[in-house]
């Protein structure tokens, strides 16, 4: 948007994925199509789609982070949403933080396929990475007041990250339900 702001609340990369599993979900039920071997293949991808989301991000200067003082901050120009918020400011680069977040958890859950445990649960594995490694970059992430869940003790917590919160309950019991479905996998 020319003002700077940052756009409506609720359409989100979160939303986004909520609502593609929801969806899938449903077709995939109606086609009577086997869901969990679907979303195991695709979880990879999603992480991965991380990596080139948020370097667009990065590249429009949206869903940037707080002020910093470190080496790598960044000043971004003027005319972009983060300029337009901290105008002259180091901000963190927490795109980029997400960006790389997204290509470890593309490795993780690449790797984890290979390991017994781990073996069917791609899916339930990305929500739990997902979830940690976004909560984690939301804590150097600006945030309007609009979309502050909970302050504890001078710290934010953003909608988001509750959750993100949920995503990684939602993978742990993921987890446990198929181990007690299938206890010697």
């Amino acid at each position: 948007q020319s003002d700077g702001s940052i756009g409506i609340a609720g359409l989100t990369v979160l939303g986004g994925i909520i609502l593609s599993i929801a969806n899938s979900f449903i077709y995939l039920r109606h086609k009577k199509i086997p869901i969990l071997p679907i979303f195991n293949i695709m979880a990879p991808s999603l992480a991965l789609g991380f990596v080139f989301t948020r370097i667009g991000c990065y590249l429009h200067g949206c869903c940037f982070g707080t002020p910093t003082e470190s080496i790598w901050s960044v000043v971004f120009p003027p005319n972009s949403p983060a300029g337009f918020t901290y105008a002259g400011q180091g901000i963190h680069p927490a795109q980029l933080y997400a960006s790389f977040a997204g290509a470890l958890n593309f490795t993780l859950l690449m790797l984890s396929e290979r390991i017994k445990f781990f073996k069917d649960k791609t899916f339930f594995s990305f929500l739990i990475l997902y979830g940690i490694s976004r909560f984690i970059v939301d804590m150097f992430r600006y945030y309007e007041e609009s979309m502050v869940l909970i302050n504890i003790s001078s710290q934010n917590y953003s909608l988001n990250q509750g959750i993100s919160v949920l995503l990684i309950v939602g993978g742990f019991a993921g987890f446990y339900l198929l181990n007690k479905k299938n206890p010697n996998k």
